[in-house]
């Protein structure tokens, strides 16, 4: 996934200036067109929970009026085999917001 401008209301500071939210996966490499432009940069980091997380999704007509009728469907895996890659992949992720910062 690249970087995605996301849908947002714009926010406008005392100049009269609107920002814009991105949305990417901090690996991606197309991050270099906005180094030291960034405000803030917000990190969602995995949490050592072990576990496997899972998403409900209603089905048909049926399921969104009562809720019954559901699928349950994989959402994202938060087990890792090796603390030491997660710990690689946040340090990199750090040193990039560091960079994407004015």
């Amino acid at each position: 996934m690249g970087w995605v401008q996301a849908a947002c209301l714009k926010e406008i500071h005392g100049g009269g200036h609107a920002g814009d939210l991105y949305l990417a996966d901090a690996r991606d490499a197309q991050w270099r067109r906005f180094a030291g432009q960034a405000q803030c940069v917000y990190l969602d980091p995995p949490f050592l929970t072990g576990e496997d997380f899972c998403m409900r999704m209603r089905v048909g007509d049926r399921g969104w009026r009562t809720g019954k009728e559901t699928l349950t469907l994989p959402a994202y895996s938060d087990v890792w085999e090796d603390e030491r890659e997660l710990y690689a992949m946040l340090r990199e992720a750090a040193e990039l917001a560091r960079t994407l910062l004015r």
